[in-house]
């Protein structure tokens, strides 16, 4: 049956038969809810069931709905709807307005909401929206259908549950759908670039934490002067080096190094990464060094030459004053390979260290080295050479070497003061070369019940060691005479008749009490 011909027979009838027309409507009105015809069990359906399309467009209800004829295309959009923070509005009316359709009148249900997430209803203009479409759709509908739902609103309430069903299968519908879904769980979760954020900022932060470990580590091996690596630092040794041994110690009361396990290309841990924290640090200091002199004003340098094996080093040091307290400051600057021993050399290791901290533009107004002709000579030393760049700096012999150079010559010079460091100098040699010998002397501490304790070798050139000699030799003097009594030799027995002399002993006590 053509729906058209039932609509015009409809208003043809209603036409010929005003009263007939005006008593329908009345019967309408005072049925209430229950006049409200259901889409579900509406005949009209039934006939059209073989109709190629089932939807009718609001724009089609002026010349169908008889008096309700309002262009929908010059209605602006609802602002009683809801955005993307409250969501849809879905309203549950006691009844909610009707519209004509022919002798039909009919309205939306709240069912529909109920069933449709998606749907929302507009109280001021009595139409449905579709809520991911309006605020989340990304591409325009292929249907009217789908432009009302955005737009202008439906309300053709007789064909809705059909065209909410087509709107629900719709492309463009589904696009906006997945973008809602997205939207909420950003609210609850953030976004795909907060998470990115977030996972970057807590990453690197704790490669910070760790760092800062990692630095702990070789602050405290290099402050106490203990080697970092190992002959052996696979995953399988026993001992893998000072840095790494420390970091499992550590990791075992450590709550966070315990947990985290760093990349495997970025553990920190290889020698070269080690050098690279020692280098920092060495770097952080130097810098407050550099600043602290700076602030200064003026300062002196000390160089003196270090043997490292077979390697040739100069090392320099820089004495200075802080202008707000007037604390005398003295500090390791670098070591600096030397490539040759002249003089020329020596000058221009020490000139390149102090351009590179950038303080060779500062007043330096005092050198010092020890007494070697190399250093110390007027006209072709380091010191005459070294005033051609810096012409207030004035030389001065190193106190330290020169009092050295006064004991050490003093105690050449005296007699009894020879034979007593030669007396030491032998008991060392007697106790240190033969094991038989330095056993003996450690069963006489034992047996005195004294702690192990070993003599100390004497040096030509720094006269605290012979300090500690002397020291040693006080402590150990009771073992030593027993041993020297108890071995049968005329070594022992030379060395004994020694160490009884007036002269010795009272040269030790001397030195013990100054």
């Amino acid at each position: 049956m053509d729906i058209r011909k039932f609509f015009l027979t409809k208003v043809s009838a209603a036409e010929s038969s005003p009263s007939v027309q005006s008593q329908q409507e009345e019967e309408s009105l005072t049925s209430g809810s229950e006049q409200i015809i259901d889409f579900d069990d509406d005949p009209l359906d039934a006939e059209e069931g073989s109709r190629s399309s089932c939807l009718e467009s609001s724009e089609e209800l002026p010349e169908r709905a008889g008096s309700s004829s309002v262009n929908l295309s010059l209605v602006c959009e609802a602002t009683d709807l809801g955005d993307v923070e409250k969501g849809p509005v879905q309203p549950k009316l006691a009844q909610y307005p009707y519209e004509y359709f022919g002798t039909q009148k009919r309205s939306f249900q709240f069912h529909w909401l109920e069933k449709y997430s998606w749907l929302e209803y507009s109280i001021q203009k009595n139409a449905s929206f579709c809520f991911s479409c309006r605020n989340f759709g990304t591409k325009q509908g292929r249907s009217h259908l789908d432009s009302l739902m955005c737009k202008s609103g439906y309300k053709n309430w007789k064909r809705a549950l059909d065209s909410f069903k087509e709107h629900d299968k719709s492309s463009a519908h589904k696009s906006g759908m997945l973008s809602w879904s997205a939207y909420k769980d950003s609210i609850l979760r953030g976004n795909v670039l907060e998470k990115i954020q977030t996972g970057r900022e807590v990453q690197i932060q704790e490669r910070r934490d760790y760092l800062k470990r990692l630095v702990a580590v070789a602050t405290f091996l290099s402050k106490q002067g203990i080697s970092f690596r190992g002959h052996d630092e696979s995953e399988n040794s026993q001992n893998r080096g000072n840095f790494k041994e420390c970091l499992n110690l550590i990791s075992k009361f450590d709550t966070f190094l315990k947990n985290y396990s760093p990349p495997a290309n970025s553990t920190y841990t290889s020698p070269l990464s080690q050098n690279a924290i020692i280098q920092c640090c060495s770097e952080e200091v130097s810098s407050k060094i550099v600043n602290e002199l700076k602030a200064s004003g003026l300062y002196s340098v000390m160089a003196d030459e270090a043997r490292d094996h077979q390697k040739e080093q100069l090392a320099v040091f820089i004495r200075y004053v802080l202008p707000e307290n007037g604390e005398i400051k003295e500090h390791f600057l670098s070591l600096k390979e030397l490539k040759d021993f002249c003089a020329d050399s020596i000058t221009e290791s020490l000139q390149e260290c102090l351009k590179d901290y950038g303080l060779d533009s500062l007043l330096c107004v005092a050198q010092t080295y020890d007494g070697a002709a190399v250093m110390s000579g007027v006209s072709g030393g380091v010191q005459a050479k070294f005033q051609k760049y810096h012409p207030e700096a004035i030389y001065v012999h190193c106190y330290a070497h020169e009092l050295n150079l006064v004991l050490c010559h003093t105690c050449k010079a005296i007699k009894e003061a020879k034979d007593f460091f030669n007396t030491m100098e032998n008991l060392y040699t007697f106790f240190s070369t033969s094991l038989i010998h330095h056993q003996k002397f450690k069963d006489a501490q034992s047996t005195l019940g004294l702690k192990p304790g070993e003599l100390v070798q004497l040096s030509d050139t720094r006269w605290s060691c012979q300090i500690r000699s002397v020291n040693a030799l006080i402590t150990n003097f009771v073992p030593v005479c027993k041993c020297l009594s108890e071995i049968k030799s005329s070594t022992a027995s030379g060395l004994l008749s020694n160490l009884k002399k007036i002269s010795v002993i009272f040269l030790s006590l001397c030195s013990k009490l100054y």
